[in-house]
């Protein structure tokens, strides 16, 4: 997929005070929130998902100890 292209903003233009700066720059700032927003949603999920795995890493081995213990005790030794 081809990157979008941007007109390039000479620095000169940044220091007017024009509409399209401060439409350029209010969707700068709303896309950077969005972005923030979406990383940190993103981390949250992730985060839960790890804890899970590992909380059903520690279930399964719990299981294999006591599934273990029970053979021994079957097999009486």
């Amino acid at each position: 997929m081809a990157s979008p292209t941007f007109d390039k903003l000479p620095l000169e233009n940044a220091l007017d005070d024009s509409p399209q700066i401060r439409t350029l720059v209010g969707l700068f700032a709303a896309d950077s929130q969005a972005l923030k927003d979406y990383v940190t949603t993103l981390h949250q999920l992730s985060s839960k998902l790890v804890a899970a795995h590992n909380q059903l890493t520690s279930a399964y081995q719990d299981l294999a100890k006591h599934l273990k213990a029970y053979k021994n005790i079957v097999s009486g030794g």
